[in-house]
């Protein structure tokens, strides 16, 4: 999922992350998060749900909406409406 991976490289710099640590925060090894960043791999649910509780962000918003288009301050705006269409 080329949104999906473009998110998660860019959620990991915005909040100034390496893979590493990054990888650290979730207990996940480095090599594993990195191929879900590059696209190599999905990330299982319990996975995503990691990772949309770390940056507080709903999976759906990872997923199916590119991060990188909506200034960061908006972001919760827009996870905000996107619940009232759940």
């Amino acid at each position: 999922m080329k949104i999906l991976s473009d998110n998660l490289r860019y959620l990991r710099i915005a909040n100034k992350l390496s893979q590493k640590g990054f990888s650290d925060k979730i207990s996940l090894n480095r090599p594993r998060y990195a191929k879900y960043e590059e696209g190599g791999a999905e990330p299982p649910l319990e996975i995503l749900m990691q990772i949309a509780s770390y940056y507080h962000i709903s999976i759906d918003l990872l997923l199916h909406v590119d991060l990188r288009d909506i200034p960061e301050e908006e972001i919760r705006l827009v996870e905000t409406i996107m619940c009232k269409f759940r």
